[in-house]
């Protein structure tokens, strides 16, 4: 199926069901000589036509073409779909695939010098809202680092898990075939329960992401006590036992040796924070091996923490910090 972009609406479509070819030479006014008869082949660029082409009849911006090609220009891409949306090699127990590229949009953020030949990093945000709602003020750090960045739409909160899930993998993995994307440097990140989806996805599918970066939310495999400090006066909390990621989507217990060795995970946070297990959740991780880093920014609450407090996170994810 060929993506396409007509004066602003976006369709998709067989290329033997599409005139795009006609449309195009027609307004710029070339007539090519019919080639010979030959099979069927997919959307091509016609032969070159030894007739100059006259000047356009039409302005170029009344018909756009997005074949199989993504953006390249660095910035800000809204609601972008994606050639294709591929899923695992093999079944993943919570995580769906199988995804229709024409039904699922994006934004999708490019760092600045992007070469889509040069090894680049790449986060996938999920968002708790049914927008992307990529938090913006990291821009800077995603140019230092050459880093990009992509979010789903329709992977709120109130989606299925395995959908949230699925629609992270997949987006990596169709970045992938059309950027040089760096393997070790695909990262995934979300504010509160997209922060707690990110730490799962860390876990369970730890060959897809090497670091983990939790805005004020976390999950974990096994379950862990609410100390009084994490509960910070809440006394319902205190002596709970944080429940663990329920059993139908529980990690591969090599999945989660694989996780142990080779991913980062980074809760960032603060102390004015109403859903706090923070603490908890990082003595849990460090004490069964995790390289696990908490940043408790002073006076935050449930809300991104500040572009210094981001550095820490991303520097330890990416290795550049311990």
């Amino acid at each position: 199926r060929v993506p396409l972009d007509y004066n602003g609406s976006p369709i998709a479509g067989a290329p033997s069901q599409t005139d795009l070819i006609a449309r195009v030479l027609q307004a710029g006014g070339a007539r090519p000589a019919p080639p010979p008869p030959v099979a069927a082949a997919p959307f091509a660029v016609p032969p070159p036509s030894p007739v100059a082409p006259a000047a356009p009849t039409q302005p170029a911006a009344t018909l756009v073409v997005a074949a199989s090609a993504l953006p390249t220009t660095p910035g800000w891409h809204r609601r972008v779909r994606l050639p294709e949306l591929p899923g695992p090699p093999q079944p993943i127990k919570g995580v769906k695939s199988g995804f229709d590229p024409a039904a699922e949009e994006w934004d999708l953020f490019l760092p600045r010098g992007f070469d889509p030949k040069r090894p680049t990093g790449l986060i996938v945000y999920v968002s708790p809202a049914p927008n992307p709602d990529i938090p913006e003020r990291y821009v800077e750090l995603w140019d230092q680092h050459g880093l990009v960045v992509i979010g789903a739409y329709r992977s709120a909160n109130e989606q299925p898990i395995d959908r949230r899930a699925g629609l992270a993998v997949s987006a990596q993995l169709a970045l992938r075939k059309q950027y040089a994307i760096d393997p070790r440097r695909v990262f995934v990140s979300g504010m509160s329960g997209g922060g707690r989806m990110s730490t799962r996805l860390g876990l369970m599918v730890p060959q897809y992401f090497k670091g983990v970066l939790a805005f004020c939310g976390a999950d974990y495999y096994k379950g862990y006590p609410v100390t009084q400090k994490t509960a910070q006066g809440k006394r319902e909390w205190q002596g709970r036992n944080w429940s663990a990621i329920p059993d139908g989507q529980q990690p591969a217990p090599t999945a989660v040796v694989q996780s142990r060795a080779e991913t980062r995970f980074v809760l960032l946070s603060g102390p004015e924070d109403t859903a706090r297990n923070h603490e908890d959740w990082e003595s849990a991780m460090k004490s069964d091996g995790f390289k696990t880093l908490l940043v408790m920014e002073p006076g935050l609450g449930h809300d991104f923490c500040s572009v210094e407090s981001y550095r820490r996170g991303l520097e330890f994810v990416l290795g550049l910090a311990k």
